[in-house]
């Protein structure tokens, strides 16, 4: 009978701990219609306990680019610092971040017309140096996408022709100086919207193609270089139907590359989700992620380990922002959980991860204008294979007691949950039902999956 108790108790739990998403917090105070980017462009980033975050705003005559950072995962935030713009519009800004080292590009208008520009912190966002034009002879007008790695900063360009095309440029001090440009894209029609992303000595680029079908049929393009951006493997075409491929954003981690975007081909635009294993080198199927009446667009996307987490927001009479996470590498998918309903007007949001947290930032205009808005989830990212430590979060965690045999749920339990003791040693592999726990010594001991850690007395 304790067995079974402690069966629904620990369903039950786990159900919910991994969706203890914390109430909305509104970031932006300066505000009179702040903005993000689009999904290509990160405004959310991440490095150890530091949450960066970035956004536009059309205060004072102009737009203006405003940052904000927490150096506590999330938990208190400094305040808002204008960094360029107004009375010269700034836009369409995006980060990275390299330890201390933080790497800003956006769009102003202060010469007349629209340019690409850069700007950096070296110490972890507190001060930053002056912005600087980064282009040389191609004047890049469309949006620019960053990306960092130790000294290296990466950006994908754009420029507005008829024949628009993406192009890359990147530094190995550290935003002191850059090399020569790189042309990414070579195609009769539109390139445009690149996403860059990195991972060691790896760079990957994504955009939308439109060589296929004319302005009104675009697929997702990658490619990547394995050196850092010296050289280039091909063009890779990574979709392939009749209907709108959009708006892809792309995260590697190790050997894995995950790339998720918009697509029409069902009718209505739904998220879909491909991943590679191999460094981008060869790609698993299109999977379909949303099944939505709505029109369910701008997805952003983090993995880690084998946790993978994706947000994206609606359009319509059914507007809200939604979250998805696989917890075995995509193989498998939680249920959609909606973290802001239609009850207001939503959009563009983005997510990244530290330690445990899962962090989401979107626009909102339930104050009667554009505001940046936050929330986070403490134990989202709980668990990896590789670390079998107890996660410890910052709420009381649930404990339950177990004697003679522990019963699991096959809904919630991994193929990687092992019983742990306190100094992190594993003494049990588990299984999904009956697992016999009378032979071990009484005493407290961490139930540890990839995707929670459960605190357990085991007595005799």
């Amino acid at each position: 009978m304790r067995s079974s108790l402690v069966f629904l108790a620990l369903a039950c739990w786990l159900s919910t701990a991994l969706a203890q998403w914390e109430p909305d917090r509104k970031l932006s105070t300066t505000d009179s219609s702040a903005a993000l980017n689009e999904n290509m462009g990160r405004c959310l980033v991440t490095c150890a306990d530091t949450v960066h975050v970035i956004w536009c705003d059309t205060k004072n005559n102009g737009s203006a680019i405003y940052y904000k950072r927490s150096s506590d995962q999330g938990e208190t935030w400094g305040d808002d610092t204008r960094l360029s713009g107004s009375p010269a519009y700034s836009g369409f800004p995006t980060l990275a971040v390299s330890g201390t080292n933080v790497h800003l590009a956006f769009r102003d208008r202060r010469s007349g017309r629209y340019l690409s520009y850069y700007q950096r912190s070296t110490d972890g966002g507190r001060t930053w140096d002056e912005d600087e034009f980064i282009s040389d002879s191609i004047l890049f007008n469309w949006w620019p996408a960053v990306a960092a790695v130790g000294q290296n900063v990466y950006l994908a360009l754009n420029l507005d022709t008829v024949n628009s095309e993406v192009y890359f440029r990147r530094s190995t001090d550290n935003g002191e100086t850059w090399d020569s440009i790189q042309r990414i894209s070579n195609a009769p029609l539109r390139s445009e919207d690149p996403c860059i992303a990195a991972s060691d000595s790896n760079v990957h680029i994504v955009w939308n193609e439109f060589r296929h079908g004319g302005n009104g049929h675009s697929e997702v393009y990658y490619r990547r270089s394995s050196d850092q951006g010296v050289t280039w493997g091909p063009e890779t075409r990574l979709t392939r139907d009749t209907a709108m491929s959009y708006s892809p954003t792309v995260y590697p981690h190790g050997s894995t590359v995950d790339v998720a975007w918009e697509d029409g081909r069902d009718g209505n635009f739904e998220i879909y989700h491909k991943r590679s294993t191999d460094y981008g080198e060869t790609w698993g199927a299109d999977e379909r992620l949303t099944t939505d009446s709505a029109v369910s667009v701008y997805p952003s996307i983090v993995a880690d380990g084998t946790n993978i987490h994706v947000v994206w927001f609606t359009l319509g009479s059914d507007t809200g922002i939604f979250y998805l996470h696989s917890g075995d590498g995509g193989a498998s998918w939680d249920s959609v959980c909606t973290l802001v309903d239609d009850s207001f007007s939503v959009a563009t949001p983005f997510v990244d991860f530290s330690g445990s947290i899962v962090h989401v930032i979107w626009r909102d205009t339930r104050d009667g204008h554009g505001a940046i808005y936050y929330k986070r989830n403490l134990t989202g990212n709980v668990g990896t294979e590789e670390d079998l430590r107890p996660q410890v979060p910052s709420h009381k965690p649930a404990t339950f007691i177990v004697r003679g045999v522990l019963r699991l749920p096959a809904s919630l339990i991994t193929h990687h949950s092992s019983l742990i003791t306190s100094d992190g040693r594993k003494v049990l592999d588990l299984t999904p039902g009956p697992n016999d726990v009378s032979r071990l010594a009484p005493g407290v001991y961490f139930l540890q999956s990839v995707r929670f850690s459960v605190k357990l007395i085991v007595q005799r």
